[in-house]
């Protein structure tokens, strides 16, 4: 998908549907599976486990877009959101800051993407190209605005980013995080607020992709 990271965005919000997370069973329409608060894809080549403090009215899709990807997307009512897309594909150490620069960067609205800070990383996932940035309005939810001439409104808070990108013989994946900047409520039910790449960070320590 060449897709700026507001789509990106959009992608998981056009995603979600009605199969629901957590200790719930998968609704007939989830094509992977959901066991002990991990999600597991079709064909088990990728497993990670559902944000800490999800619920039963968490949201969890998946689908396959087009002949060569399949997208997650996790979200719930704290504001927060996972995508996930699996691209099947070969690449290499030395082609993965090329294939982020064509595929991501270079897709990137410059209006939407502010901050973007890039670098090489090393997790035990193996060489892994490590995006964060701030999205203006482009929140995985909308608030009751209190303030200013728009108070009372629906509007979507700012939005902080954080993406990895890595590689698997045969796949590469692009794992999003993202979630509202101050968003109201987001503290709660044991849910922790950290930086974007913080949370990410975390949900890769639980990511397995088959060898």
């Amino acid at each position: 998908m060449h897709r700026t990271a507001a789509l990106i965005l959009l992608l998981a919000a056009a995603t979600a549907g009605s199969a629901r997370a957590q200790d719930a069973p998968p609704a007939p329409t989830l094509l992977g599976r959901v066991d002990s608060g991990r999600y597991t894809s079709p064909d088990g080549g990728f497993r990670f486990p559902l944000p800490a403090g999800s619920t039963a009215s968490a949201s969890l899709t998946d689908r396959e877009a087009g002949a060569r990807e399949f997208v997650v997307t996790f979200s719930d009512i704290y504001c927060r959101q996972v995508v996930i897309v699996e691209t099947r594909g070969e690449l290499d150490a030395g082609a993965l800051g090329g294939w982020v620069a064509a595929r991501v960067v270079a897709s990137m609205d410059p209006q939407r993407v502010v901050g973007l800070e890039r670098r090489r990383d090393s997790t035990d996932l193996g060489p892994t190209e490590w995006l964060e940035w701030t999205s203006p309005g482009l929140g995985p939810c909308e608030e009751v605005a209190v303030s200013n001439r728009r108070a009372g409104a629906r509007v979507r808070p700012d939005a902080e980013a954080a993406m990895a990108v890595f590689f698997r013989p045969g796949r590469i994946f692009r794992v999003l995080y993202l979630a509202g900047r101050g968003a109201q409520g987001a503290v709660s039910n044991g849910v922790r607020r950290l930086p974007a790449g913080a949370v990410l960070r975390e949900l890769l320590e639980g990511f397995e992709a088959g060898d």
